[in-house]
């Protein structure tokens, strides 16, 4: 077993812990009359986070520096994700009654911690990545640090709707151009 194998278990352990959160919330936050659909499509956006880190993980495949503070630098990124998604969704999604007034009462909070996902993201894919394959990257994570600004200062629900449309498309088309390509070990 390789260090990136052995490793890679504990960050899967936290990432799932966010998957089993958010998948444990989306009947309760698409129930009506307490449903909003601004925090059911940032639901979408937290799966796609875990998603992608997961995948982006593989990067790391050949790194033979390991230590202790590579690996927690590495697994501060799906903590500071689950955090976030305990303030999304709560740890007791089913008491919820009116998820628009729960997003807007926990909004600074999930923005701030969207904010620190993006620079953790922007520090190590500039350690990882090669330049070619950074470009994209730092265009969506520019326009995901932005709108995660607006989202913090700016309480109006029509913008928040504009924010996470933002989000899903930068999800889908910036992040996705880089990391839904999976190279074999060697074929670089």
């Amino acid at each position: 077993m390789t260090h990136f194998e052995y490793l890679s278990v504990a960050v899967s352990i936290v990432l799932s812990l966010g998957v089993i959160r958010l998948l444990d919330a989306i009947r309760y936050a698409f129930h009506a009359p307490a449903r909003y659909v601004v925090l059911f499509l940032w639901i979408i956006v937290k799966l796609m986070n875990h998603l992608l880190f997961w995948w982006a993980l593989w990067s790391y495949r050949d790194f033979a520096h390991w230590n202790v503070l590579v690996f927690a630098w590495i697994l501060l990124f799906p903590g500071l994700l689950y955090i976030q998604v305990t303030s999304l969704v709560t740890t007791t999604p089913q008491n919820v009654t009116d998820w628009h007034a729960h997003f807007y009462s926990v909004r600074r909070w999930f923005f701030c911690a969207n904010i620190l996902l993006i620079l953790h993201t922007v520090v190590t894919a500039s350690l990882v990545l090669s330049g070619a394959s950074l470009y994209p990257l730092l265009i969506a994570q520019s326009l995901v640090l932005i709108i995660n600004i607006v989202g913090v200062v700016n309480a109006n629900p029509k913008v928040h709707l504009v924010i996470v449309l933002l989000a899903l498309a930068t999800q889908v088309f910036g992040f996705g151009t880089v990391f839904f390509v999976f190279d074999e070990p060697g074929s670089a």
